[in-house]
Protein backbone atom coordinates (compact mmCIF):
# COMPACT_ATOMS: atom_id res chain seq x y z
CA UNK A 1 0.00 0.00 0.00
CA UNK A 2 2.80 2.39 0.88
CA UNK A 3 4.50 1.74 -2.46
CA UNK A 4 1.33 2.74 -4.30
CA UNK A 5 0.95 5.90 -2.24
CA UNK A 6 4.57 6.85 -2.85
CA UNK A 7 4.19 6.39 -6.59
CA UNK A 8 0.92 8.27 -6.90
CA UNK A 9 1.32 11.04 -4.29
CA UNK A 10 1.27 13.79 -6.96
CA UNK A 11 -2.17 12.62 -8.06
CA UNK A 12 -3.58 12.00 -4.58
CA UNK A 13 -2.33 15.18 -2.87
CA UNK A 14 -4.62 17.71 -4.63
CA UNK A 15 -7.72 15.63 -3.91
CA UNK A 16 -6.81 15.23 -0.23
CA UNK A 17 -6.01 18.93 0.18
CA UNK A 18 -9.21 19.99 -1.54
CA UNK A 19 -11.23 17.56 0.58
CA UNK A 20 -9.70 18.96 3.78
CA UNK A 21 -10.31 22.53 2.66
CA UNK A 22 -13.89 21.71 1.69
CA UNK A 23 -14.60 19.95 4.99
CA UNK A 24 -13.16 22.81 7.04
CA UNK A 25 -14.95 25.50 5.03
CA UNK A 26 -18.28 23.66 5.34
CA UNK A 27 -18.18 23.48 9.14
CA UNK A 28 -19.39 27.09 9.29
CA UNK A 29 -22.25 26.68 6.79
CA UNK A 30 -25.47 24.75 7.40
CA UNK A 31 -26.22 23.54 3.86
CA UNK A 32 -23.62 21.41 2.07
CA UNK A 33 -24.44 22.82 -1.39
CA UNK A 34 -21.55 23.68 -3.72
CA UNK A 35 -21.39 27.17 -5.13
CA UNK A 36 -20.36 27.62 -8.77
CA UNK A 37 -16.85 28.67 -7.69
CA UNK A 38 -16.43 25.58 -5.49
CA UNK A 39 -17.75 23.30 -8.24
CA UNK A 40 -15.23 24.79 -10.68
CA UNK A 41 -12.43 24.26 -8.14
CA UNK A 42 -13.49 20.65 -7.73
CA UNK A 43 -13.47 20.09 -11.50
CA UNK A 44 -10.01 21.65 -11.87
CA UNK A 45 -8.70 19.61 -8.95
CA UNK A 46 -9.96 16.37 -10.50
CA UNK A 47 -8.59 17.31 -13.91
CA UNK A 48 -5.17 18.12 -12.44
CA UNK A 49 -5.18 14.85 -10.47
CA UNK A 50 -6.00 12.83 -13.59
CA UNK A 51 -3.19 14.54 -15.51
CA UNK A 52 -0.78 13.97 -12.60
CA UNK A 53 -1.78 10.28 -12.38
CA UNK A 54 -1.21 9.90 -16.13
CA UNK A 55 2.24 11.51 -15.78
CA UNK A 56 3.07 9.16 -12.88
CA UNK A 57 2.06 6.12 -14.91
CA UNK A 58 4.03 7.34 -17.91
CA UNK A 59 7.10 7.95 -15.77
CA UNK A 60 6.86 4.49 -14.20
CA UNK A 61 6.48 2.89 -17.62
CA UNK A 62 9.48 4.72 -19.06
CA UNK A 63 11.76 4.60 -16.02
CA UNK A 64 11.41 0.97 -14.96
CA UNK A 65 13.85 -1.63 -16.18
CA UNK A 66 12.42 -3.90 -18.81
CA UNK A 67 13.93 -7.36 -19.02
CA UNK A 68 12.12 -9.06 -21.90
CA UNK A 69 14.88 -11.58 -22.63
CA UNK A 70 14.19 -13.89 -19.76
CA UNK A 71 11.83 -16.29 -18.08
CA UNK A 72 9.75 -15.50 -15.00
CA UNK A 73 10.41 -17.77 -12.02
CA UNK A 74 7.54 -17.62 -9.49
CA UNK A 75 8.17 -17.30 -5.74
CA UNK A 76 9.12 -20.54 -4.03
CA UNK A 77 9.85 -21.96 -0.60
CA UNK A 78 13.32 -23.53 -0.38
CA UNK A 79 15.38 -24.44 2.66
CA UNK A 80 13.05 -22.68 5.10
CA UNK A 81 13.19 -19.39 3.18
CA UNK A 82 10.86 -17.74 0.72
CA UNK A 83 12.62 -16.97 -2.56
CA UNK A 84 10.86 -14.03 -4.26
CA UNK A 85 9.77 -14.21 -7.87
CA UNK A 86 12.29 -12.97 -10.41
CA UNK A 87 13.23 -13.03 -14.09
CA UNK A 88 16.16 -15.22 -15.13
CA UNK A 89 18.03 -14.43 -18.33
CA UNK A 90 17.92 -17.06 -21.05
Amino acid sequence: MLKILLKFWPAITPIVLFGLWYALSRKKKETPKLSEKEAALWRWTLLFSIVAAFCCLLWIALATEKNVNGEYVPPSYQGGKIIPGHVENK
